[in-house]
Parts: structure tokens; sequence; C-alpha cells
């Protein structure tokens, strides 16, 4: 069981974690609408030292702060910018299954016209949000120096925004608390998961062995994929599965082609099989 603990209540901190995207509804009246928060989303790493640190947010982390918040929507986290208000009805938040839903119907001020015309470009694409913590734990893997927090409480939520890039987040608050909870003994000790390994390593890899991974994503995504993706799809998880055996476990595609198209992508697998023989002990 993750060690939980009370942080700071009146210390605000700002973060984004990855989210649907902003998109704007034509109405009467334009609005505003995406997720500035998405649940059980790791968080890019907040960085200590030698050390990675994650946070995830776990469902109903809201819940209560939703109760008493009149959170502003805010153009880049600027006041100066103001884009709408809860307690104006200007705002609308919401938490469901996902996360945290906004709907603001921004001023009609060039402002707001500019940021609309921005969002329908696709010019602007992500949110973030200011919050303080009622409640978090941590749980820490000191073998692999990863230390994770999950968020399970928001003490207040003060606003939501849409950012032009999302601000590499002030970690200090998060750290204070890691060290709080290692002082006091608050924190639980584990051993990575082999599957957390793959996936946070999954970016080295791709790169050690020049693996276009564009396509691979592409293929795993197409219902209906082709016999080359299928078998690129199988040369990549071959990759997988000799650097991280035995998390990932792979059968050869089943194909029904010509033996010229089936020889010349086999000769590809074998390419790639050839690197992985070279590179990885």
């Amino acid at each position: 069981m993750p060690i939980r603990k009370e942080t700071d209540p009146n210390t605000i901190e700002r973060r984004y974690f990855p989210a649907s995207e902003l998109r704007v509804i034509e109405d009467a009246t334009p609005k505003i609408v995406g997720y500035a928060a998405v649940f059980n989303k790791r968080s890019e790493n907040l960085g200590y030292g030698d050390w990675q640190v994650f946070e995830t947010i776990s469902p109903g982390a809201f819940k209560n702060s939703l109760k008493k918040s009149d959170a502003r929507a805010l153009f880049n986290h600027n006041p100066d910018y103001v884009l709408g208000r809860e307690s104006a009805g200007t705002l609308k938040l919401k938490e469901d299954k996902e996360g945290l839903h906004m709907e603001v119907t921004p001023p009609d001020t060039q402002l707001g016209r500019d940021l609309l015309v921005s969002i329908k470009r696709g010019d602007i694409t992500q949110q973030s949000f200011g919050f303080t913590i009622a409640q978090d734990s941590w749980r820490e893997d000191k073998k692999e120096k990863i230390a994770y927090r999950t968020i399970e409480e928001i003490g207040n939520l003060y606003d939501v925004s849409p950012v032009t890039f999302p601000a590499y987040p002030d970690t200090s608050v998060a750290l204070r608390s890691l060290e709080n909870a290692r002082v006091s003994g608050k924190i639980e000790e584990i051993e990575e998961p082999v599957m957390e390994t793959v996936l946070r390593n999954l970016d080295v890899v791709f790169k050690e062995m020049d693996i276009d991974y564009t396509r691979w994503e592409a293929a795993l995504c197409n219902p209906d994929p082709s016999d080359e993706d299928r078998f690129y799809i199988y040369c990549v998880n071959v990759i997988l599965e000799k650097r991280f055996n035995p998390a990932i476990s792979v059968e050869p595609p089943v194909v029904e082609t010509p033996d010229a198209i089936i020889e010349e992508v086999d000769s590809r697998s074998q390419e790639i099989i050839n690197k992985i023989k070279s590179k990885i002990k």
C-alpha cells in the first residue's frame, strides 16, 4: 500500500499532464472545451538530481475541491487574460471518468476571438491547471532511482489554462513533499515492475535500434494493417522481447502474400534482427 501523507495545503502548484487536445464548439456563442487534467496518466519526468520523479492523478481527486471552487480560466496562466470564471457561469468544470473537463465561454474581445482562431487552427492544443494538494502518497524504487507520486485529493483548484507551451513545472513543492515523506518514513519502497521498465525505456531502445516509432505506432493503431506492417510490428516486438524478456512475448505474423513480398519484408526483418544480435547482449 502507498503511504499517504498531507502536503502543504497553501502552496500552489501548476502542472501539465497529457490531456485531450482543446477544441472549439461552434455555437451561437463559441465555447472552448477539453480536459485540463486526465486521470492515471503519468506526468513528464519532474527530475530530482539523478532520480526520476513521476506523478499521476487518482480518479476522484477533484471531487471535494469542485464543491467549493471558484476557478478562473486564464490564457497562459496570466491573471490579466481572464477567459471565464465559475461564479460567472462562463467556466464550467466537472470531474468525469476521464479527468477534469472544462468548458469555457470566452469573452467577445480581441483576446477571446484570437484564441478561438488559434485553437481552431491547431496552434494551441494543450492545457494545464493551478492547484494545491490536500493529500498525496509516494512510492520509490531505490534500485532504479524512481519515485512515484499519486495525487489523491486536490485541496483548492485555482485556474485552468490553455497554454502556448506547457511551462516546465515548478517542482519544489513536490520535491519537498518527497523529502518530508522520506524523513518521516512515510514512503513505500517498491521494485519497479518489468513492464514499467519497458515503457520507460522505449524511446531509448527505438533510438538505439533506428526504429521508426511513427510507423510502428501507426501500424499498431491500424485496424486492418498490411502484411508489411504486420512484419514490421513483429520485428519491433522481437527487439522488445530480446531487450526486456520475459516482459513481452511475440508470435510470428500470419500472412497471405506473394512470395516476393514476403521475401522482401522478411529481409527487412532479418536486417533488424541482425542489429539485435550485434547490439544486445
